[in-house]
């Protein structure tokens, strides 16, 4: 898998060494920092017909929040056990535990009839892991800090049309202090990016894992972030310091067909990529599950 990968992005793009690229003396996206939160929840589904209206319902309970970013799902429905995950933004913890307390007899019901949660994810600042933890801790998540990244997300109360393209890498660490070291020139890079609305990354406490945490406009500019940095994804990987273990792109139909036909994120292409829409008619019928944004962009 390693040498396709290498092979796919090094021939897309020439220019980054085999060592982290030296950063701008000037880092313009200090001034943008990374601070909303993350709740990344991923289930598989038994019974989508008790499932689908229920989904439904989660996005019209959520829209009563007020420290919404973001909220909706995506479904892969190729996947063999047909993985729903959801997509949420939060402005701050607190607005991450009111969700919970908003919702959380929608998801006791459906845990119950037709849904298993596989994994539970909680990404956030260090200090608002602390304000998050005691309302989470009895679900079992894991818990995932901020290291350093961008937004030109604003908090806005319109809604606004679910449409953004996301990219979820996940890796595992070989060597910590190793693999840290290449992370803030991938930030340099991605910053003066045309279609980037977030970009950052995660670790999860104890460093055994870290995680990509980006979003774009669309499938243009996901593929233009790859064209960038896909070189220096190689050269990170051939280092040693880390190994991929999955890449998950989330999007509207129409832009997740786009990355699927590609060499650099297709199928075919090494990443051991899972690809979620958001709407799946064959699963769903005509649930309205694709959720909504609370965002301006400021850049």
């Amino acid at each position: 898998m390693l040498r396709m990968l290498l092979a796919v992005f090094i021939t897309s793009v020439a220019g980054f060494g085999s060592t982290p690229a030296e950063a701008p003396d000037t880092k313009a996206w200090v001034m943008s920092p990374f601070t909303h939160h993350l709740i990344k929840p991923l289930f598989t589904v038994t019974d989508w017909t008790t499932m689908a209206p229920l989904m439904e319902a989660i996005v019209e309970k959520t829209k009563e929040e007020t420290g919404v970013m973001y909220y909706g799902w995506t479904v892969n429905s190729e996947s063999d056990a047909a993985h729903l995950y959801c997509r949420e933004g939060y402005s701050s913890g607190a607005a991450v535990n009111a969700h919970l307390a908003n919702v959380g007899d929608f998801l006791t019901q459906m845990l119950g009839c037709c849904a298993q949660l596989l994994e539970l994810e909680l990404h956030a600042t260090t200090d608002q892991l602390e304000v998050i933890k005691p309302s989470w801790d009895a679900l079992g998540p894991t818990y995932w800090y901020h290291l350093l990244g961008f937004s030109h997300l604003q908090p806005s109360m319109e809604d606004g049309p679910y449409d953004f393209v996301t990219i979820q890498p996940t890796f595992t660490v070989v060597d910590w202090e190793g693999a840290k070291a290449w992370l803030e020139p991938f930030v340099d890079a991605t910053w003066s990016e045309e279609g980037v609305l977030y970009y950052g990354w995660d670790v999860l406490e104890g460093e055994t894992k870290f995680f990509c945490n980006e979003a774009y406009v669309d499938a243009d500019a996901v593929l233009a972030h790859m064209a960038n940095v896909g070189g220096m994804l190689g050269d990170m990987l051939a280092s040693g310091v880390a190994t991929l273990d999955r890449v998950h792109f989330s999007g509207p139909e129409a832009e997740i067909a786009k990355l699927k036909e590609s060499p650099v994120t297709g199928i075919d292409s090494g990443l051991n990529a899972e690809y979620f829409t958001t709407t799946a008619p064959s699963l769903t019928g005509d649930a309205a599950i694709d959720g909504f944004i609370r965002y301006t962009v400021d850049k």
